[in-house]
This record gives C-alpha cells, structure tokens and sequence, in this order.
C-alpha cells in the first residue's frame, strides 16, 4: 500500500493484491517504479497485508464497496487510522 502526489497535487493511492499463489506483492522497488510511473513527486509506503482496504463511495449515494481487500488467515484486522479522500463540496463539517 502506498500514497503519493504529483506535481499538480492529484493524489496516488496503490494498494497491491499479494501474498497468494498468482501473486507476491510488491517489493520497495517496485512500488518506487509504480509511482515514478504516474508522475509522483512525493510518495510513501504504508502498512500492507490483511490491515489493506480500498473502499469507494457511490458518487449518488451512500453505500460504499469494497474494491480490494487483502487475504489473511486471520481474518480482517480492526484499524485505528485510515485515510479519507473527498472531494471538498462534499465534505461533511458538521458533527454530533
């Protein structure tokens, strides 16, 4: 899993399927290769395996979907952090 930025300010967010027969994930080098690809200027590397969720909102209502959940023999791990992308018209100020 990794975030990065490019000169224009539009964010990269990768998060990698591996760890299974078809796939072995990714290396630090093949995430700098990845990113340096889509023109990041900035990048980070994050915590990867069964704590990795890419979850999508509908843009027409609230019901967002799992787009790629990394495998564990565990089962999924709770998260205390993640990261929140939206767009800022959208973006709830308001709190009970």
């Amino acid at each position: 899993t990794a975030i990065g930025q490019r000169a224009d300010g539009a964010f990269l967010i990768l998060t990698i399927d591996g760890r299974q027969p078809s796939s072995m994930g990714a290396t630090y080098e093949d995430l700098i290769e990845i990113m340096m690809n889509y023109g990041a200027v900035n990048a980070a590397n994050l915590d990867g395996g069964s704590s990795t969720y890419m979850v999508q909102n509908s843009e027409t209502e609230n019901n967002p979907q799992i787009i790629t959940q990394c495998a564990s023999l565990y089962g999924p791990r709770k998260m205390a952090t993640s990261i929140l992308v939206g767009r800022v018209d959208q973006i709830n100020t308001q709190y009970e």
